[in-house]
This record gives structure tokens, C-alpha cells and sequence, in this order.
């Protein structure tokens, strides 16, 4: 029998999916009945268009999609390490620092002392991390933030020392 695609009730289709993740309310009912049948054990749910966590409601995130200048590579040329990241800036509602750094893994292996170039001297809260425990990921991570300092790397003002998780996504978010 195959709900949704997935076949149920077979060992294999449960030892292959060791996380489910949905986002959209249709298919995503389906999806999470599927990996609870085929008894995926991490099964993670977010709502298309909603944000994940209070933090995503800031404007960094969606308000400047539509505006070129709101976006800005920190370095998409980070092969060696299979890293690349970029910084999104919303619109001027908080003495024009409002944004967004997007750090983006594709190697399965963590780098620990990171330094990535920062638009702002500051507290950066890491509000995103796709390695984080709740979504069956290793829990590499920043300890909810990381204080940039005055250090200019990447061609910006300043920089901050991060773990980057394995395979994985952090979204960091200055506040001051």
C-alpha cells in the first residue's frame, strides 16, 4: 500500500527516511501520516508563508524580496569549505540595521571558528538553524548568538568567529 508516494508498511521505506519535513496544510497532512506509518522518527511541520518563530516576523525576512539593493553576498565563493552566505537588510525601521546573515553548509563536515564578515558590530541572535536537535540535526550551533566585533573581513566592517553545522542552514539576525 502507498500513501502519499511512500510506501507503508515496508522496513526499507522506513529505515531510508530518518526525517519528514512538510510545510504546505494538504500535502502536509499527508506526508506526516505517511513518515508516522513507515515510522520515520523525526517528523517537523511548519506552515508555508508563516513564520517558523517570532523572529522571522521581522522585516528582514520578507519585507525587501522585491528590492535588488536589500541583498548582499558576504561570500559566494567559499568552495573550499562548500559555504556560501549572504546578508538581506529590511527596510530602515530600526536606524537602518535590520538584517538578516544567511550561512549555508553543504559540506557534512562542521566548521568551528567560522569567521564571517558582518555588516554591524554587535549581537548577532541566531533565530534559524536547520541542525538544531528538533529537527533530527546534530545540535551544532552558536549558543543562540555570536558578538561581532570591529574585525573587517569579507569586505565588511566587521566579523564574528561562528560554528557552521554540518549540511545544514543558520540564519543570524543583528540586534544591536
Amino acid at each position: 500500500m502507498a500513501l502519499g508516494g511512500v510506501p507503508t508498511g515496508s522496513a526499507k521505506s522506513a529505515e531510508a527516511a530518518m526525517a519528514t519535513g512538510t510545510h504546505s496544510s494538504k500535502a502536509g497532512i499527508l506526508g506526516r501520516i505517511a513518515a508516522w506509518m513507515a515510522g520515520t522518527p523525526v517528523i517537523v511541520h511548519t506552515m508555508h508563508g508563516l513564520p517558523f518563530n517570532p523572529a522571522q516576523s521581522k522585516p528582514a525576512f520578507w519585507a525587501t524580496d522585491h528590492d535588488a539593493e536589500k541583498f548582499s553576498w558576504i561570500d559566494a565563493n567559499d568552495a573550499g569549505n562548500n559555504v556560501f552566505s549572504f546578508v538581506r537588510y529590511g527596510p530602515d525601521d530600526s536606524g537602518g540595521r535590520s538584517a538578516v546573515a544567511c550561512i549555508a553548509n553543504f559540506s557534512a563536515i562542521p566548521h568551528h571558528g567560522y569567521r564571517l564578515g558582518l555588516p554591524y558590530a554587535g549581537r548577532w541572535e541566531e533565530v534559524v538553524n536547520t541542525d538544531a536537535t528538533s529537527y533530527g540535526g546534530s545540535g551544532v550551533g552558536n549558543f543562540g548568538a555570536v558578538e561581532a566585533n570591529g574585525t573587517p573581513w569579507h569586505g565588511l566592517e566587521s566579523s564574528a568567529e561562528l560554528s557552521v553545522p554540518p549540511l545544514a542552514t543558520v540564519y543570524l539576525r543583528f540586534t544591536g
